[in-house]
């Protein structure tokens, strides 16, 4: 967790221990937009879209929307098809990927003080936000998110102007004057927990939870049970961070994206049914957990996988390791401190390199990442001095931190075309 979230989170809890004793949890939620049923109906329309979006083309583009806008007066962000894999600039200022069938907006022009989400962009749902890369929340003063929106992964959230507005949380009211509920909103998205229950069953109509939703709650380590309700779509990053008393949550078959690090620390979480129609399960989302360690240790697999391709584990023992077709995601730390591997190739499905990944692999010498890797996470591929060269693919754009030694050559795409988030 980051000094900036820490920060924010010491100022909410000193906000919430000074009024709880006199505040009831009187309402069940706090809604920016209503949670009825026109929000699951907007959900299941997004899903069906997603679907077929999913179904076209997987050809890795990047495109910039306003270059694209300039080649004919009819072109356009909404004639324009999208497909997965996508990364660019609108005419409206804002960066954006997709993945999954869904868009996910990266940036904001700076100084944004009304910020309007749109429903789709070129034809693709709109998740929501993503970390933003470009621009920040903070001084944002108006937030306007379709019901049919799912994923909120940035906490500046908690710190902009527009939360402050909405919640007051020395005083335990919204912004018509009106008591908090237990659980906090924006549009369809629970970004806030302050009840004092530590068995929790999320609201219906709850399509996503964001970032450090349970971070603002005096009693976030002693929450030990969550159902989350048919209907939600995606966990966020970091979204149930550290809730190290969870043991149980019940996690719908309508989920489709489980965020980096979502529950990442949750040390005694011994018991998890993944969905059937899940879609992404990002780097380290079960870190720390026992459940992952009986993932890897009931496995005789040389290449330990969970969800859809997520590699977890390493039991090989080759100094040249190659890894295999459909790993979507090389999780956090798996080969780290691995002094016996020589060679790594990477195949064509390869998304995302977590934190960490190959750190401290003495005796590496040669990587071949993939065309269509997109994230490189911090550290990957430090600690590695005989890496001597590493050829970057052109499809990455975001590479976080220190990711590689200075004694390593990055030939390939220029670094200075690279987000170094």
């Amino acid at each position: 967790m980051n000094g900036k979230r820490r920060g924010k989170i010491f100022f909410l809890c000193i906000c919430l221990a000074a009024v709880l004793t006199a505040c009831s949890a009187g309402e069940d939620a706090a809604y920016v937009g209503d949670g009825s049923s026109e929000a699951a109906a907007a959900s299941s329309e997004a899903a069906a879209a997603s679907s077929e979006a999913a179904a076209t083309s997987e050809e890795d583009i990047s495109v910039n929307v306003e270059e694209e806008a300039e080649k004919g007066e009819e072109a356009s962000s909404t004639e324009l098809v999208y497909t997965d894999n996508m990364t660019g600039v609108t005419e409206d200022g804002f960066h954006f990927f997709t993945r999954a069938g869904y868009v996910f907006i990266s940036g904001i022009p700076d100084g944004t003080r009304r910020l309007e989400i749109p429903e789709e962009l070129g034809g693709m749902p709109v998740a929501g936000i993503d970390e933003l890369r470009w621009g920040d929340l903070e001084e944002v003063e108006e937030i306007v998110i379709p019901e049919s929106c799912f994923w909120i992964a940035e906490d500046d959230i908690l710190g902009s102007e527009w939360f402050h507005r909405q919640y007051d949380l020395e005083n335990m009211v919204d912004a018509n004057g009106e008591p908090l509920g237990d659980y906090l909103y924006c549009g369809n998205v629970l970004i806030g927990y302050t009840g004092e229950d530590t068995v929790l069953n999320i609201p219906e109509g709850t399509l996503g939870i964001g970032t450090g939703a349970f971070d603002i709650s005096l009693l976030r380590e002693e929450i030990t049970d969550i159902t989350f309700p048919e209907g939600l779509i995606g966990l966020a990053r970091q979204s149930c961070f550290a809730l190290h008393d969870l043991v149980r949550l019940e996690l719908p078959e309508t989920l489709e994206i489980i965020g980096e690090e979502a529950f990442k620390a949750c040390h005694v979480l011994g018991n998890v049914t993944l969905p059937e129609g899940i879609k992404i399960v990002d780097a380290g989302a079960f870190n720390g957990t026992p459940w992952l360690s009986e993932q890897i240790r009931g496995s005789e697999d040389e290449f330990v996988l969970i969800g859809p391709g997520t590699l977890v584990s390493y039991n090989g023992t080759e100094e040249d390791v190659v890894i295999p077709e459909g790993v979507v995601t090389v999780d956090e730390g798996i080969f780290s401190g691995d002094e016996e591997i020589r060679s790594v190739v990477f195949p064509s499905t390869v998304y995302s390199v977590g934190l960490a990944a190959f750190r401290d692999c003495t005796g590496l010498e040669t990587v071949e990442l993939n065309e269509g890797l997109r994230m490189i996470g911090n550290g990957a591929f430090t600690g590695c001095p005989c890496l001597e060269t590493l050829e970057l693919p052109s499809t990455v754009w975001v590479a976080s931190g220190d990711w590689y030694d200075e004694g390593t050559e990055i030939t390939g795409k220029d670094l200075e075309e690279v987000c170094p988030w």
